[in-house]
């Protein structure tokens, strides 16, 4: 090897990428217009005309000044406005749909939080309600298993003119739509409740999720090509380890031993009971040397989750510090239309196991097909002669 071959290998390395720095100067940002904007993401993007989409919803939204519409990836998008209150119609109704498949769509912030284009508020419709169990306390209990109540529309000194009560949650959208909620009575008695999802169109109504059709459900396929042979990619949907939202009733047995003194400070109970910062705000109350301060502040602690395990609204108003769901005695408002996709019938997907066959056969019938005309018009042809 030559000197000036060993000088340029020398030269050729696999260095490390050099970040690219950005300027914090208005000019690189632009933070003014992004305050006037609104971020988005199709929820089932595959098949879906981003462009078309962002064409069409400011016609749908009737909103008359300039909406620019920009495209960010296959998924997500971007509209900025010129009205912060054409911002809040929008964000109004919350649940919007293009070519019948939703949207997730928030106000641009600086700092977006972790589930941010991962939820939506949506009004559902609470069906089949035991008469002695139509409740407020009830009625939240069974919402809050669909997702974070936020409004309930709820009067006990008015008549109930319709066969369902409407509440408004906060939903994931990466978990399954389900159309029944189970409720397990005092005496274990189990009966079922219909959910209704205004403004939710089309969802798999295999897997119930709002990410992709029935046809194409990752778990569908992969029982369908079970045992033939056919490896399909990764994109199936992983079933969810982790524990499902619930109201504790006994949040006195699953919190007081963790409160102990002996129990090292990193056992902490599941965030789905308590928030980490509510729970070391608790362990510091109970930290004290004194035994009989102690065992006061044991049994004012006891008490505090006994009552706190019958109340579903303080339970996680205190411990999960959430917002508690506002008592609307306005009914219907900004009411939207159910829709109910699942009868319609799609149309079956190939078998690529029997591709080459179908193939074969469809290729035999149409030469069968072509001698068949070809023998007709030799007859018509001698019966003109004749």
């Amino acid at each position: 090897m030559d000197a000036n071959s060993a000088e340029v290998l020398q030269g050729m390395s696999l260095g490390e990428d050099k970040s690219i720095i950005i300027p914090g100067d208005d000019d690189f940002c632009a933070m003014e217009s992004g305050g006037r904007s609104i971020l988005g993401r199709l929820l089932n993007p595959k098949r879906r005309n981003m462009g078309r989409m962002l064409r069409t919803m400011p016609k749908l939204w009737k909103v008359y000044d300039p909406v620019r519409g920009i495209a960010l990836t296959k998924e997500r998008f971007h509209f900025i406005f010129e009205l912060e209150t054409d911002i809040q119609m929008v964000l109004k109704k919350r649940f919007w749909t293009f070519d019948d498949w939703g949207m997730a769509m928030e106000q641009w912030v600086e700092t977006s939080p972790p589930n941010y284009l991962e939820t939506a508020a949506i009004r559902v419709r609470l069906r089949n309600l035991r008469g002695n169990y139509l409740t407020l306390k009830t009625i939240d209990a069974i919402a809050d298993g669909i997702g974070h109540v936020k409004v309930t529309e709820f009067d006990w000194e008015k008549p109930l003119l319709q066969d369902y009560v409407r509440v408004q949650v906060v939903i994931d959208l990466n978990q399954p739509i389900g159309d029944k909620k189970s409720v397990t009575l005092p005496r274990g008695r189990v009966e079922y409740v219909d959910v209704e999802y205004e403004r939710i169109k089309k969802k798999s109504y295999h897997c119930l999720r709002l990410s992709h059709e029935k046809q194409r459900c990752p778990l569908l396929q992969g029982s369908q090509n079970k045992g033939k042979g056919i490896v399909m990619p990764n994109t199936a949907v992983a079933p969810q380890a982790t524990e499902t939202k619930q109201h504790h009733v006994n949040l006195v047995d699953k919190l007081m031993p963790l409160l102990a003194p002996s129990i090292p400070p990193r056992f902490e109970p599941s965030s789905l009971v308590v928030e980490p910062e509510v729970f070391e705000h608790m362990r510091i109350y109970m930290n004290c040397a004194d035994p009989e301060e102690r065992s006061i502040k044991e049994e004012r602690m006891r008490n505090t989750l006994q009552e706190l395990s019958t109340d579903p609204i303080g339970q996680r108003s205190c411990l999960k510090l959430e917002g508690a769901p506002v008592l609307s005695k306005e009914m219907n408002k900004d009411r939207g239309r159910v829709f109910d996709f699942s009868r319609v019938q799609y149309e079956v997907a190939p078998d690529m196991s029997e591709s080459s066959s179908r193939r074969l056969a469809g290729k035999k019938k149409l030469m069968k097909s072509r001698e068949t005309t070809k023998t007709l018009r030799r007859v018509v042809e001698e019966m003109k002669v004749i």
